[in-house]
């Protein structure tokens, strides 16, 4: 009975995974860079600054996405728990 136990927790565990990774897959690149911004945690603001570039390739056909990452990247130079140039 403790193996059935231990491969329910691990199936929970898998599923809850599953679902955070899903919910990015749907979010525009966008969502996805305002959900990291605004995180409390920081490793995530970091996570932000990284992609940044990748973000910035996907919206390039649009001049409008493009002001919205720029104006994403001010609000985080203003975060002083987020180092953009290392």
């Amino acid at each position: 009975m403790a193996d059935l136990s231990l491969l329910q927790d691990l199936q929970e565990d898998t599923d809850r995974l599953l679902d955070f990774v899903s919910q990015d897959e749907m979010l525009t690149p966008l969502g996805r860079l305002d959900k990291y911004i605004s995180s409390e945690n920081v490793f995530n603001r970091q996570m932000v600054a990284r992609s940044l570039l990748d973000t910035l390739r996907a919206v390039s056909e649009d001049e409008r996405e493009c002001v919205s990452v720029l104006e994403r990247i001010d609000r985080l130079a203003d975060d002083s728990g987020t180092e953009l140039i290392h």
